[in-house]
């Protein structure tokens, strides 16, 4: 992933994590990685693989984070955060630091709703940093999150 280089030493959300696979090797990997997920069964599952890492067990709506993350990973495995863009983005604004990035890869999304999470993120201040609009050849897109005072 071309982006890992400059992931590392950051602090990551991984929203929708199920079992922390990807959480749990982005932390072997360099990252201070953290997994969230509403499934009972499958943050165990992480926990019992990874106790090194942390595992939230909550719902998006209910998610406090105590300090900001740098950076908060959708994944299109979690096809359900695309359906409730609104409690997505209120997640994304109330856990990501000043000139944070959310980072989703796009590959197993309908184009559509691709355009409509794009154009939910700009609309709410989050300015695109690469891979939006979705190009064929790169499933993955930036965007980063615009300081406070500027933001609409």
């Amino acid at each position: 992933m071309r982006l890992l280089p400059r992931l590392i030493g950051r602090r990551l959300l991984h929203l929708e994590c199920d079992s922390g696979e990807l959480v749990g090797t982005l932390h072997h990997l360099g990252l201070r990685a953290e997994g969230m997920d509403s499934d009972r069964s499958a943050i165990a599952l992480a926990r019992s693989q990874w106790p090194c890492v942390r595992f939230h067990r909550c719902r998006p709506e209910e998610f406090r984070p105590e300090i900001p993350y740098d950076v908060i990973y959708l994944s299109s495995a979690g096809r359900h955060w695309s359906g409730d863009l609104r409690t997505t983005l209120e997640l994304v604004d109330r856990s990501l630091q000043p000139r944070g990035s959310v980072i989703s890869d796009t590959q197993h999304l309908d184009e559509d709703v691709v355009s409509a999470i794009g154009a939910g993120f700009a609309a709410a201040g989050y300015v695109p940093q690469s891979g939006f609009p979705r190009s064929s050849d790169d499933p993955w897109w930036v965007f980063r999150r615009v300081p406070s005072a500027s933001r609409h």
